[in-house]
């Protein structure tokens, strides 16, 4: 598959990050495409996928290991991405795709195929074809990936919501993210309409109501739908900590100093954690501080301000920890919305 150059922008070649493991594919020589190409994906007239305008010089090729949703849709063509924060942290996308690979931290996300173009998901051991009309519903419990049917990209839309921020933020948080999904395809045509529905509220920014109305109608509608197991709730220890991350945020605190504000040992603490939030502490904490980078970003804070005010020790700290969750770097992120 054609695999981005990692450009360098505002950390330079910074943006190579260890967390995504690197090939360079020697040299080419004069006349050659700085290709990569993958069997599944379709040759064009330049002989790189879907591209007819591909540089021809003598730099390396950088292929990413990692490709995620918003990597592939950068690719593509610029896609619409927008930060929506009528509730905690959703970030809100559309746009044409012909492969990613997810493996999410604590994002659920829901998306829909527009169009006549499905695709094939796999996760967990199984694939299932996702077809015009399914609504998908993926929660973090396990990495996923779509490829195409037949070599045709498709066009998505999606809401991705950081479960972290929403333990923190609501008063009552809702019940698919206390799930473990078992099956992500709803094959429901009014659940899919609520959900295009609450997409295009987001996507036009309409008034602040009718987006709050119409997403968590949407997240108590799936949640009587999509089949899983529920996990554990109401530890007043977990939630005891939980209150203390939400406080100590965008500081820092060790396991150890987080169980004795709670009254538990730290190793039951961490078990009883993961059993009900299904995030360790750690996780928990550094996705408080993506989400808040992400709304900075959006709000035009300069990286390194925004950095700094979500807790990271520096901007590759932030850098890495953004990109492992949406693929993008945080310079891309902002110029996607901008």
């Amino acid at each position: 598959m054609l695999r981005e150059f990692i450009s360098q922008d505002e950390f330079g070649p910074t943006d190579v990050e260890t967390n995504v493991e690197l090939t360079t594919v020697g040299q080419l020589e004069p006349g050659q495409q700085s290709c990569a190409v993958d069997p599944l994906v379709p040759i064009g007239s330049s002989g790189c996928p879907f591209y007819d305008d591909v540089d021809t010089d003598h730099r390396p090729i950088i292929i990413p290991r990692q490709q995620t949703f918003l990597n592939d849709l950068a690719r593509r063509g610029q896609p619409e991405l927008w930060h929506d924060d009528a509730l905690p942290g959703v970030v809100g996308m559309r746009g044409l795709s012909s492969e990613y690979a997810v493996d999410p931290v604590d994002e659920f996300i829901i998306g829909a195929v527009i169009g006549t173009d499905g695709y094939d998901l796999h996760r967990h051991g199984r694939v299932q074809r996702v077809l015009p009309g399914d609504l998908v519903v993926l929660d973090a419990e396990y990495a996923h990936r779509g490829t195409a049917i037949d070599y045709q990209p498709w066009n998505g839309c999606l809401l991705v919501l950081p479960a972290a921020l929403w333990w923190t933020a609501v008063d009552e948080v809702p019940e698919l993210f206390r799930y473990g999904i078992s099956d992500p395809i709803v094959r429901l045509a009014g659940v899919r309409e609520r959900f295009l529905t609450a997409h295009t509220a987001s996507r036009e920014g309409r008034d602040r109501l009718e987006r709050e109305c119409a997403l968590l109608s949407l997240l108590d509608d799936i949640s009587g739908t999509v089949p899983g197991q529920r996990r554990a709730s109401g530890d007043p220890a977990v939630s005891a900590a939980v209150a203390v991350l939400r406080d100590v945020f965008p500081g820092s605190i060790d396991l150890e100093t987080l169980a004795a504000e709670v009254g538990l040992p730290k190793f039951r603490l961490l078990r009883r954690f993961r059993r009900e939030v299904g995030l360790t502490p750690h996780d928990f904490l550094a996705s408080l501080r993506v989400s808040n980078a992400r709304r900075l970003l959006a709000a035009g804070i300069p990286i390194a301000e925004a950095a700094h005010a979500s807790g990271f020790a520096d901007q590759s700290h932030l850098h890495r920890n953004f990109r492992a969750r949406l693929g993008l770097t945080p310079g891309a992120y902002r110029n996607a919305l901008a």
